[in-house]
């Protein structure tokens, strides 16, 4: 008589959560044995983003101004090193006169929308300004979150 042989079955659900724990316990080893290769971070669990925040503040103090509402907004009518915002706290799209159109596109946003590191003229509300041929406000401000976003949208 053969003798049969049995083939285990793993459950899917099994299989994810293994992966999924060894995945969790890697990366806390490797967070553990980066901070002891390091020494000072041993007893230091420093807040990153609060820092990155401090340094972003003292940075940008002259280009913005405290809000009760949203924390901080760009200062109207403020120009320098290429970056200009108008009357009502909105960054300029360079140079190119705004088109004479009817409707009106509202980009609002973080960094990318404000266009960080680069002048009026080459963030992409100002392209999309160029290539659409509508009239186009930049109502981003660098470092805003979405909350921050939609409440100045």
């Amino acid at each position: 008589m053969p003798i049969r042989r049995f083939r285990h079955r793993s459950h899917p659900l099994g299989s994810i959560g293994l992966v999924l724990g060894s995945l969790l316990v890697g990366l806390l080893l490797l967070e553990l044995g980066l901070r002891i290769w390091s020494v000072t971070w041993i007893t230091k669990w420093p807040n990153f983003v609060l820092g990155a925040r401090t340094v972003h503040n003292s940075r940008e103090a002259q280009r913005f101004v405290d809000d009760d509402r949203l924390g901080y907004v760009p200062r109207p009518g403020f120009a320098a090193n290429g970056i200009s915002f108008d009357a009502e706290g909105l960054r300029r799209n360079g140079d190119a006169a705004a088109p004479a159109s009817d409707r009106l596109i509202i980009a609002a946003g973080d960094s990318y929308t404000y266009g960080d590191e680069v002048t009026d003229g080459r963030t992409w509300p100002a392209h999309l300004q160029a290539l659409s041929g509508e009239r186009v406000l930049n109502g981003g401000v660098s470092g805003y979150g979405f909350d921050q976003s939609v409440l100045r949208a």
